[in-house]
């Protein structure tokens, strides 16, 4: 999977399609695939759930689960942030965020 570009919605952007299939929010927002993620926590633990989809057919590609501290959550977040870019191999040159 190499997108030619990677676009990010708001926060307060993505609350609006709580509750859609993924389907409907793939039409919407016309990309191929989304990044789901959840934060819980516990305690002083957080947990974080992540996993890539293919909107076409609803497939995961990849999901993994990350723990940790919650004094440590920055460790927890840059290690997040580092599979989910190994996964979904994105090399992009200035320009082309959408």
């Amino acid at each position: 999977m190499d997108p030619e570009r990677l676009g990010v919605i708001a926060a307060t952007a993505s609350k609006l399609f709580a509750g859609k299939p993924i389907a409907e929010i793939g039409r919407t927002l016309d990309v191929q695939y989304a990044l789901e993620g959840s934060v819980r926590r516990g305690g002083n633990q957080v947990r974080i759930d992540v996993q890539l989809i293919q909107i076409s057919d609803q497939t995961h590609l990849w999901a993994d689960s990350y723990t940790g501290d919650l004094g440590d959550i920055l460790h927890v977040q840059d290690e997040v942030a580092a599979a989910v870019a190994s996964q979904i191999r994105v090399a992009l040159p200035v320009g082309h965020w959408a």
